[in-house]
């Protein structure tokens, strides 16, 4: 079977997709995965054929446009949400024509939630589809929306609204742009009011663990929840004699890093936190390319600076997680069975930043604009010196280590495939 697997946004949302994409070709499949350009090299490490397409955030912004849109508080964070929402506005036309380019000759469409594209796609084509989210972001009454957070006294009423509400922003906000590419270029009717499509071959896939959310019981069968799907490195890959040494010259590090959203942080908070680990001679790695890191001299024996390592190598090694709590790199703190502590800056990284509290296995999260020299330094000692936040960590580590979410996402799409073809 020719499929098409679109995906967009960060390495931590493209990753689960080479997963699957991988697994898709080892059985047999002719797969192409269209995403940005810059995630060429990715790809191709795991033999998958790459299409490029656009829309890819980054090149739209400057390092410090971005950090004043996540600065954003109260009131002014609704407004930055726009402004991103706007500027993906733009860029939407190249994502969506490269896509179709993508799909052309597919006998089915994988798609990420925000690779808008894909329900089109699968219509215009009479083709099956299945839309995967990496977050469990489905509408139930059982938990509240990742992206949208309700008063917790609304309940289960509140949930329904935060998770409709998440819904309609996504769609409404590009309804119009869509709407003309449906009807200009694909030669299909207008989409309806309320949702993308009313083509009925699309099924759902959440590729998140059970073992963190249970799977809400007002899903329908049609949904599959099937645990992570993970990008797997650690036998291939070999880590250079520097980075070897300082794991073996003392105890296992700390780990600071914020993935895509690192250019988010100021110069000045990467500096005070570097400043208070270099003097608390707290061992860490970091990424290079962390905001002025390249500014504090001289280099200090305690932090170690890592150009890509891959987590599932890395967070083994290390002692606990500082992140920005996407889910990528979530997981993969929770498949080393590492403690956790969350710096959100927008959305689903709030959501994860209180869920890492109610599973025990790490502080308050502190957001990127509250951060304070006081406030990191005590989020350290609870960090680094909770043991049931290991102890816990340990416990989602076991759990998760049963699961295989790559496996069972390539049932699911398969198993009932002959109600979908």
């Amino acid at each position: 079977m020719r499929i098409c697997v679109l995906c967009v946004g960060s390495q931590g949302d493209v990753a689960p997709f080479v997963a699957l994409g991988s697994k898709l070709k080892s059985e047999g499949h002719d797969v192409v995965l269209a995403t940005h350009e810059k995630f060429r090299a990715f790809t191709e490490r795991f033999s998958l054929p790459f299409q490029p397409i656009g829309g890819d955030l980054s090149l739209t912004t400057t390092p410090e446009e971005s950090r004043d849109l996540f600065a954003a508080t109260g009131f002014m964070k609704v407004i930055s949400i726009f402004k991103l929402m706007r500027l993906f506005y733009k860029v939407l036309d190249g994502q969506l024509q490269d896509s179709f380019e993508a799909a052309r000759n597919a006998d089915m469409v994988i798609y990420h939630q925000a690779a808008f594209a894909g329900p089109h796609l699968a219509e215009h084509f009479h083709v099956p589809a299945v839309q995967m989210f990496l977050q469990p972001e489905l509408p139930t009454a059982e938990h509240p929306s990742c992206l949208v957070g309700m008063p917790k006294w609304l309940g289960r009423i509140g949930n329904l609204i935060g998770h409709w509400i998440s819904q309609q922003f996504l769609w409404q906000v590009f309804r119009g742009k869509i709407n003309h590419w449906r009807v200009e270029h694909l030669k299909l009717s207008k989409s309806p009011f309320w949702k993308p499509t009313n083509y009925s071959n699309i099924r759902n896939l959440v590729a998140f663990s059970p073992s963190l959310i249970p799977r809400p019981t007002d899903w329908n069968s049609s949904i599959g929840m099937t645990g992570f799907c993970r990008v797997l490195e650690e036998q291939q890959w070999q880590p250079s004699p520097a980075l070897s040494h300082f794991l073996q010259d003392g105890e296992p590090p700390l780990y600071l890093g914020f993935g895509s959203l690192s250019e988010t942080f100021s110069p000045e908070d990467i500096k005070m936190m570097i400043t208070v680990l270099k003097e608390r001679k707290i061992r860490t790695i970091v990424p290079k390319n962390l905001p002025g890191l390249q500014e504090l001299k001289p280099p200090s024996p305690y932090i170690f600076a890592i150009d890509y390592v891959p987590h599932d190598w890395l967070f083994p090694r290390v002692s606990a997680v500082i992140h920005h709590g996407g889910v990528g790199t979530l997981s993969s703190g929770l498949h080393a069975g590492k403690p956790t502590w969350v710096m959100p800056c927008i959305v689903d990284q709030f959501f994860f930043g209180e869920k890492v509290v109610e599973w025990g296995i790490g502080p308050l999260a502190m957001p990127r604009n509250r951060i304070t020299q006081e406030a990191f330094s005590a989020g350290l000692d609870r960090l680094l010196n909770t043991p049931s936040y290991r102890e816990n960590a340990l416990q989602f580590k076991e759990k998760l280590s049963k699961e295989n979410g790559v496996e069972a996402a390539y049932s699911f799409i398969f198993s009932r495939n002959e109600e979908i073809s």
